[in-house]
């Protein structure tokens, strides 16, 4: 019998495909992800949520993991000061690209939490709750659909 998150995440790739074939989000997807959510007996969250309430939760690595993500908070930091700089100098140009690159290190650190955290993009069981991670610089409609009707 399969476990309620292999059902989660076949519906999601399921409707993630219809979106590909049809070009809009089937009801009937989401209906069947909330069923199935109502079943799992804990809550549900949202990884970037959860990452910025509280990373600690994430950060339960070895050193070398640790080390990663502190790389990727330099990094932000770094970036972050390069572009108030930018700012307070009337070049909203390089001001622009720091932010760009910001989002792009965020991602790779989000990246990095999930594999470091052994978790998979879709539904996962972390903490004794549900937690759904959507693809970085991906806006899934049918992600999308679903939080819109869950109440977190």
């Amino acid at each position: 019998m399969q476990s309620i998150i292999d059902q989660l995440n076949e519906t999601l790739h399921k409707a993630e495909e219809a979106v590909k074939a049809n070009g809009k989000v089937e009801e009937s997807h989401i209906d069947t992800m909330m069923e199935l959510t109502n079943k799992f007996s804990s809550s549900m969250k949202l990884f970037d949520e959860e990452v910025k309430n509280d990373e600690s939760v994430f950060l339960k690595l070895d050193k070398s993991g640790i080390e990663e993500i502190n790389a990727f908070d330099k990094k932000l930091n770094q970036l972050r000061i390069d572009k108030i700089n930018a700012v307070e100098k009337h070049d909203y140009e390089k001001a622009a690209r720091h932010r760009d690159e910001m989002r792009k290190v965020q991602n790779k650190k989000y990246k990095s939490l999930i594999d470091l955290n052994e978790l998979n993009i879709g539904f996962n069981e972390f903490n004794n709750a549900l937690l759904l991670i959507n693809e970085p610089l991906n806006n899934s409609k049918v992600v999308d659909a679903f939080v819109r009707r869950y109440r977190f």
